[in-house]
């Protein structure tokens, strides 16, 4: 089958991805995983042959140093060891020494899979409960044994007869995972509450059902397949010792706690996901004593025997301090690569896009599947020539987000975009680009420009081109989302220059000048009061000016009105945890959260938290019983729609006026990438009490009542006029 390089660094970057997130070692071992891939990149895309990308995969792996995580294959068993009391056996035998102990040999616990064995081994386990002591010599014969998934037959075996070699019940260790719950910031803060942290499971009792108890040592090697926390146990209630010869961080220890994953050319690697944890100090397996691999001597029985005899006078390995909380997890942002070279390119590619696949909680309202993207961005990244088209490959991936949180902070980006506008508010009126606002009728005098002017062109580009190339650089949620982006930048550049403005006035003249940019962002305030009685007798609220600590006097200005307006076209101050309160009746949901989270359960598989808001009277306080209306439009986003959750959960009648808000609500966090790139994406699937999607809709309105340019060019409010009509007449 022909090569394709793309698809093998995909594999290679699903692959590393996955171990990021699940593997153990990574939330607190000093391990440059970064530096693996950065290093395995040229050897997959020089791969000529199954077994370079195989040995390309090895390479990576072994940075990990975990005998746990390995690509799964059939190797050839090696030559036997010699036995001092005769030749071993595949069959369990046991043998005793001069003095009264006991040796019970399992040369291959491959041995178990023929009948009679199991039971054959439970009946030498019950004579050697009789010696002065016994070795449990669970070496393999073979110096390289074959792989298996399966649990071993030796295992069951020992987990099956031990308790009768034991007279106290022993503690099983715990295993621990790494759990994700969101995707926690790596830059910043967030109200999310997302969290890395350890969770455990509680490994129960070995149960001991001995009179007398017999001293064990268990004789170990790197091929040898036990159930490690049952010797762990033993050795933890003073019951055995482990001799290992060799290296005991080559053993295997896992026993199915692995997550299998598929790679192109028949590879496949089984990664760790748990590891063993003894009283928060221990992981993994840790013997008492360590002897080289002694060739045609037996040096490691030798040393068993000793320890049963109380003639060793080794000193046992003290236990190592773990951490008992996750400490490694902060991404580094190679803050020197302004330009990455190409290997942490795919790195931030990688990254990237592993972050999104495991946390970003709207996949299901993509119009493009996110698995898709992997392969089709690594040419992308790749091909990036300097630090611009770098940073536009990954506002590119951003944008695939649809999701008007998404966006890339970056220096060169916000260069690339225009960093500051004139003292003039733009907006998407009518299919057309229109001035809502300018700072003060002396720049309306100096450049003859008028509230409701249309905007031709900018910078001699034509405002539809503009438009358009504008609109390639922001993730949105909705199309009215992507206008309010856009026209928030339509007349942005360098800061200091001058915009060159082509409009078109309302009596149909073209005006041709150029405006300052003085301004990073012009956002015109309302002409309405923040809070107070309108000249219509009803109650208003401008919820993007009130501060938290005015509620209560606002609440205590419109208090006897039949009506209260409040006006969401904008971003809130915190305040709908103060309001929804004032209108309550009950307590009851306000808001249902969903949250991805990846833990050990399923591995490598994302899962689902789903938790609910509420919201309940202040019963300190007098409750307002008036009718409610909302003002929206497409500057309502995030706080803002979740402001309008909130009080549509509480109102007994609300009633929302004006155009469907942004779209886009889910407490943001962000990753990092080389470069010292930026990216927030929403962390949090944010519904509606009874359950309605609005994520990529928005809050609808009952009423719809959008702005006009006449309206524009007169001064009104279209909208708020409308909802003073729909309160005085009920139409």
């Amino acid at each position: 089958m022909p090569r394709d390089p793309v698809e093998d660094l995909a594999a290679l970057g699903r692959l590393w991805g996955t171990i990021k997130f699940v593997h153990p070692y990574l939330a607190y071992k000093d391990i440059d995983w970064d530096g693996a891939l950065v290093k395995t990149i040229p050897l997959v895309m020089q791969a000529d042959s199954d077994e370079a990308f195989r040995s390309a995969i090895d390479h990576m792996l072994s940075e990990l140093d975990d005998p746990d995580t390995f690509v799964l294959e059939k190797r050839e068993s090696g030559s036997r060891r010699r036995w001092p009391i005769g030749e071993r056996a595949a069959a369990p035998r046991l043998d005793e020494t001069a003095d009264g102990f006991a040796v019970l040999s399992v040369t291959d616990e491959q041995a178990f899979a023929t009948p009679g064995t199991a039971e054959a081994f439970g009946a030498l386990v019950a004579q050697a409960g009789e010696s002065k002591g016994l070795i449990f010599d669970l070496r393999s014969s073979a110096a390289d044994p074959a792989v298996r998934e399966e649990p071993s037959g030796l295992a069951q075996a020992l987990i099956e007869h031990l308790p009768q070699l034991l007279d106290k019940n022993a503690p099983l260790p715990h295993r621990r995972h790494i759990k994700h719950s969101g995707y926690a910031p790596q830059t910043g803060s967030t109200s999310g509450g997302y969290e890395s942290t350890f969770e455990r499971t509680q490994g129960g009792t070995l149960e001991g059902v001995a009179e007398h108890p017999v001293p064990i040592v268990f004789l170990l090697d790197e091929g040898s397949r036990v159930p490690v926390d049952h010797l762990v146990a033993l050795q933890q209630a003073d019951r055995a010792a482990i001799v290992f010869e060799g290296e005991p961080r080559r053993m295997r220890e896992s026993t199915g706690d692995r997550l299998r994953v598929a790679l192109p050319h028949d590879v496949t690697v089984l990664v760790r996901v748990t590891e063993l944890v003894v009283r928060s100090v221990r992981v993994g397996l840790q013997p008492d004593l360590r002897v080289p691999a002694s060739g045609d001597s037996d040096l490691a029985l030798e040393t068993a025997l000793d320890l049963l005899r109380g003639v060793s006078d080794a000193e046992p390995e003290r236990a190592k301090p773990v951490s008992i909380s996750p400490s490694n997890l902060i991404d580094e942002t190679y803050p020197d690569m302004s330009y990455p070279d190409m290997e942490h390119r795919l790195l931030a590619l990688f990254r990237f896009w592993t972050i999104i696949r495991y946390f970003y909680p709207y996949h299901d309202l993509l119009d493009q599947p996110w698995g898709d993207t992997l392969a089709e961005f690594i040419p992308t990244f790749i091909d990036a020539r300097d630090e611009l088209e770098y940073a536009l490959a990954v506002n590119d991936l951003a944008t695939r987000m649809q999701d008007t949180h998404a966006g890339v902070e970056s220096d060169v980006l916000r260069a690339h975009v225009g960093t500051h506008v004139p003292p003039i508010a733009v907006r998407w009126i009518e299919g057309r680009s229109v001035i809502v606002a300018i700072s003060n009728a002396e720049l309306e005098r100096s450049t003859g420009l008028g509230v409701g002017d249309v905007v031709l062109a900018v910078d001699g580009e034509a405002v539809e081109d503009r438009r358009s190339r504008l609109g390639r650089l922001f993730a949105s949620s909705t199309p009215q989302a992507l206008q309010y982006r856009v026209h928030s930048r339509l007349l942005a550049g360098p800061a200091g220059s001058r915009a060159h403005i082509e409009a078109l006035t309302a009596d149909g003249q073209t005006l041709d000048l150029e405006v300052a940019r003085s301004e990073r962002y012009f956002d015109p305030e309302r002409p309405t009061p923040v809070h107070g009685v309108l000249p219509s007798g009803h109650g208003y609220m401008d919820l993007e000016r009130l501060r938290v600590e005015e509620v209560d006097g606002a609440f205590e200005e419109i208090k006897g009105t039949d009506a209260v307006i409040f006006d969401i076209r904008g971003y809130p101050q915190g305040t709908a945890w103060a309001i929804a309160p004032r209108l309550a009746e009950e307590r009851v949901v306000a808001a249902r959260f969903r949250r991805m989270e990846l833990g050990a359960d399923a591995p490598g598989v994302p899962s689902i938290l789903r938790f609910d808001q509420h919201t309940e009277p202040d019963n300190d306080k007098w409750r307002y019983t008036g009718q409610v209306v909302m003002l929206i439009d497409e500057h309502a986003v995030s706080q803002s729609e979740h402001t309008c959750l909130f009080l549509a959960s509480v109102a007994d009648d609300i009633t929302f006026i004006g155009t469907a808000t942004n779209g886009a609500n889910g407490d943001v966090t962000t990753l990092v990438l080389p470069g010292d790139l930026r990216v927030r994406f929403t962390g949090h699937d944010v519904r509606h009490a009874d359950g309605r999607q609005l994520q990529r809709v928005g809050i609808q309105p009952d009423i719809e009542v959008a702005p006009t340019i006449a309206g524009i060019r007169a001064g009104r409010d279209e909208v708020l006029e409308r909802a003073v009509a729909f309160l005085e007449r009920g139409e």
